[in-house]
C-alpha cells in the first residue's frame, strides 16, 4: 500500500511517499526532535505539493539511502532516530532554498537587546548562557535553534524546549551527560523560572560565542570580520548533516550544493555587517560559570 504525508517548517515543505506492507499513521512517532532542531514543524496528511521529496520503499529488505535528482530515496527498515536526522537535513536544505537560515544557537531579549548565543565551533555554553540571561529577567526567543529570514533578517522561529528530553534509536549519545547535569552544577539543582517569552519579531543585535568551563580564566575577545564569518558558517552548516553516520556503513548523503554554500556565505556577510550593512558585534566570552559570563555581557551592553 502507499502512504503519504507532508511536513512543513517555516516556508519550506517536503512531501513524503512510503511504500509499505503495513499501515502507518505517521512516518515519525512524534516530532520532538524536529521541533528541537528546526524551531517548529507541522505535518499533514493533506497533500498539496506536486513533488515527492522523500520516497521510501519499506518493502525492500536492504537498507539504503541515496539523494538523486533532488530527491531522497530510502529502502529498508529505518529506525525513528535515523529518520529524524534525515528529515532535519532535508528540511534544512529546503529552508535554505527559501532564504531561511538555521543558527545552531540560543537567543534571548535582554536589557533591550536581542542576543544570539551562537554554538559556533566550540558549542560549549549556549544553553547555560541563555538560562542565566532568562534567570536575570531576559525574555526567551530560542534554545537549540534560531531561524532567521534572509530577506528581513528577522527571527521567525526558535526551538522552545530547553533540553532534548528524549532520544529515539539512531540519535543516542553516550558522550553527552544527562540534560539536567549542567543545571545541577551551575544553578543549584533547579531550573530557574523561564516562562517569559519574547513574542515580537526582532533582529539580532549582538552575537556572543560562550565558552563555559569550570577551569577557564575569564576573557572577552571581540572577533574580526573573518572570524565572525567563519564561526557563523560553521554554525549554519551544522544542519547539512555532513558529519552524520546514519547507520553502520550508511553516511548521510550530500544534500549541500555549491550554490547553497555560496548563498549561505553571502547571507553571512550581510548578517555580520558586510556589504554596506551595520557591523554586528561578535564576542567570544570564556568563563568558569554562566553567571560570570553574563556579568561580562552586561558590561558590553553598558558600553554600547
Amino acid at each position: 500500500m502507499e502512504y503519504q504525508e507532508q511536513i512543513a517548517s517555516g516556508p519550506a515543505l517536503i512531501r513524503i511517499q512510503v511504500q509499505t506492507a503495513e499501515p502507518i499513521e505517521w512516518v515519525l512517532d512524534d516530532t520532538t526532535f524536529l521541533d528541537y532542531r528546526l524551531g517548529k514543524v507541522e505535518r499533514s496528511h493533506a497533500i498539496t505539493s506536486d513533488k515527492i521529496d522523500l520516497l521510501w520503499d519499506r518493502e525492500v529488505a536492504q537498507k539504503t539511502v541515496h539523494f538523486r535528482a533532488d530527491q531522497l530515496l530510502l529502502t529498508g527498515n529505518w529506525a525513528q532516530g535515523e529518520l529524524q536526522r534525515i528529515l532535519v537535513t532535508l528540511l534544512a536544505r529546503r529552508m535554505e532554498e527559501k532564504g531561511v537560515y538555521l543558527f545552531h544557537s540560543s537567543a534571548v531579549r535582554y536589557r533591550e537587546a536581542t542576543i544570539l548565543f551562537m554554538g559556533g565551533e566550540s558549542n560549549n555554553g549556549k544553553t547555560m548562557a541563555q538560562i542565566e540571561a532568562r534567570r536575570r529577567g531576559g525574555a526567551f526567543i530560542a534554545t537549540e535553534t534560531t531561524v532567521i529570514d534572509r530577506r528581513t533578517e528577522l527571527v521567525i522561529a526558535g526551538s522552545q524546549d530547553v533540553f532534548l528530553v528524549k532520544r529515539a534509536k539512531g540519535t543516542e549519545r553516550a558522550d553527552k551527560p544527562a540534560q539536567n547535569v549542567g543545571v545541577q552544577k551551575l544553578f543549584g539543582g533547579e531550573l530557574p523560572d523561564l516562562n517569559i517569552f519574547y513574542t515580537r519579531l526582532t533582529r539580532i543585535d549582538r552575537v556572543i560565542l560562550p565558552d563555559i568551563d569550570g577551569h577557564f580564566d575569564l576573557s572577552v575577545t571581540e572577533l574580526g570580520e573573518y572570524e565572525k564569518a567563519y564561526q557563523s558558517f560553521h554554525c549554519l552548516v551544522n544542519y547539512m548533516g555532513l558529519n552524520i553516520l546514519l547507520a553502520p556503513g550508511l553516511p548521510m548523503p550530500v544534500l549541500d550544493t555549491e550554490e547553497l554554500r555560496s548563498k549561505r556565505a553571502e547571507f553571512i556577510q550581510e548578517f555580520i555587517g558586510g556589504n554596506g550593512n551595520q557591523p554586528k558585534p561578535y564576542h567570544v566570552i570564556r568563563a568558569r560559570t554562566p553567571q560570570l559570563l553574563l556579568d561580562e555581557v552586561e558590561k558590553l551592553l553598558g558600553a554600547a
